[in-house]
């Protein structure tokens, strides 16, 4: 007897052929729109897709639509009544058996049970072009974008055949314009409150070399390299900390940060500085000598933990647009994520009914999310509600006070930047940047306190780890790209 049917769906499909009747034809926006669809749900699907191609017929007509991580291109209409030998070729194509060919990376493989997914195994190439075979630790990826453009990020826990060391593989596509995330972690080796990146295939391919149709581009098309890194494998997100010194530690080792998702927890009994860790230095800007500055760009980073600056900056133009992105900013962030977990859970790490503060922070954007912002680091106060406060060991609570009001009686100057020429804002921006190390000091201080504080009371003694400078780099990250989402909530307002 036969096995049955085979179950077909996105998750094995080569290649979706679209059919509209005739007479029915769609505009090319909107049959991309279509054809979108069917690639997304592919690439969602197949976590080791790197371009889907799908075809478009109507009457004796077809488009071919191609999709990667720099976007979409098609091809004109084509008659394939007058040119069949390309129709038939163009089905054979999309429809090999080799995986290269249709776009899947054949150095991800699968052993397959009753149609399931067992277990699996993952190539790279390490240094000397050794091939290094890992296994999967979990069959699915341990992150995925869900998005066709961008960078793609997937990631995945492997683990070692030899030693048995568990690691994390990330996979990304990002702008060959920007510093390829490789080299700031190479500079970041030995450095506590990073993570420590183990080998790295840097040029994996480019979205270039997957293009060829002939179109006219008015606009160019960015072209993005895919790179392989191997790193340590540490903890999740900060927000599945587990009590109120293992919140504290690991925000202050890895303070240099923006995103909450980008906080990660070392692993149970790492030494100080590990505690808590840096990820993600794709967006990263390793500042030079000079004192250089990337302009604020609110397209990169979370919103809920956006500074005032980068908030600002949506609406605005030259020459009112705030100070450069700088140290300022991504203190100011930083904090964000404090008030966030203190308002959205308790010391044990349990998740509470969000406050009505971070519903006003979220509901806003803009400039009215940057002066909602404002006016709540003006009032110097940082008092929590009363629903809040039990919830949390006075130690944290001074933490954040602390923080706040540090905050407060520099970001001042700043804000009036908005009411000043430029000069006078790339002036006042160069003084404030030149005392970063010293500012980073300051706030180790107060975590430090505060850690000194839940060990008095805990009688659990915490060693502290040095500082590292921190002016060698700003750490941005890209609008949605996360390594884990900021858990949902069923009463966020949408």
């Amino acid at each position: 007897m036969g096995k049955g049917p085979v179950k077909v769906g996105f998750f094995n499909t080569a290649t979706c052929i679209d059919v509209q009747p005739e007479g029915e034809e769609l505009p090319a926006s909107q049959q991309l729109a279509r054809m979108a669809i069917y690639a997304r749900q592919i690439f969602i699907h197949q976590p080791n897709r790197r371009f889907v191609r799908v075809l478009a017929i109507t009457g004796n007509h077809l488009r071919l639509f191609h999709f990667d991580r720099a976007g979409a291109e098609y091809t004109q209409p084509l008659n394939f009544d007058d040119h069949p030998h390309t129709f038939v070729r163009l089905i054979l194509g999309l429809s090999s058996p080799n995986e290269a060919d249709i776009g899947l990376d054949p150095s991800i493989q699968w052993k397959v049970e009753n149609g399931r997914k067992v277990s699996g195994t993952l190539t790279t190439r390490i240094a000397n072009n050794i091939q290094k075979v890992y296994n999967l630790v979990h069959v699915d990826p341990y992150l995925r974008h869900s998005h066709i453009g961008g960078s793609g990020t997937t990631c995945w826990i492997v683990s070692d055949f030899a030693s048995g060391e568990t690691l994390l593989v990330k996979d990304a596509w990002n702008s060959d314009k920007r510093t390829a995330e490789h080299l700031h972690l190479e500079v970041a080796v030995g450095v506590p409150g990073v993570a420590q990146m183990v080998s790295c295939e840097p040029d994996r391919g480019q979205t270039r070399n997957l293009r060829s149709l002939e179109q006219d581009r008015p606009v160019p098309v960015e072209n993005r390299v895919e790179a392989r890194i191997v790193m340590k494998y540490y903890g999740r997100s900060i927000v599945y900390f587990q009590s109120a010194k293992q919140l504290l530690c690991a925000l202050r080792d890895a303070i240099a940060d923006v995103s909450i998702a980008n906080v990660r927890l070392g692993i149970p009994g790492a030494k100080p500085g590990e505690r808590g860790l840096l990820t993600n230095l794709d967006m990263a800007t390793r500042l030079s000598e000079s004192g250089f500055h990337p302009a604020v760009d609110w397209r990169i980073g979370t919103p809920l933990f956006q500074s005032t600056s980068v908030l600002y900056s949506v609406e605005t133009e030259e020459p009112h647009q705030p100070p450069p992105h700088d140290h300022w900013d991504d203190l100011e962030s930083f904090f964000y994520i404090l008030t966030y977990i203190i308002c959205t859970y308790d010391s044990q790490g349990v998740c509470h009914p969000v406050d009505q503060l971070m519903k006003q922070w979220k509901g806003y954007s803009g400039q009215n999310a940057s002066d909602a912002k404002g006016i709540f680091l003006a009032k110097g106060r940082f008092v929590v509600s009363d629903r809040i406060s039990p919830r949390w060991p006075k130690a944290v609570l001074d933490v954040f006070r602390s923080f706040g009001s540090f905050l407060d009686s520099r970001l001042r100057d700043r804000l009036n930047t908005r009411y000043i020429d430029r000069d006078e804002v790339l002036e006042l921006s160069g003084r404030m940047a030149s005392d970063a190390d010293h500012h980073y000091a300051e706030i180790l201080q107060i975590f430090d306190a505060g850690i000194e504080a839940l060990e008095a009371v805990n009688n659990t003694v915490i060693p502290l780890v040095p500082s590292a400078s921190l002016r060698g780099s700003s750490k941005r990250t890209r609008k949605g790209d996360t390594d884990e989402p900021i858990p949902k909530h069923s009463n966020w307002s949408t």
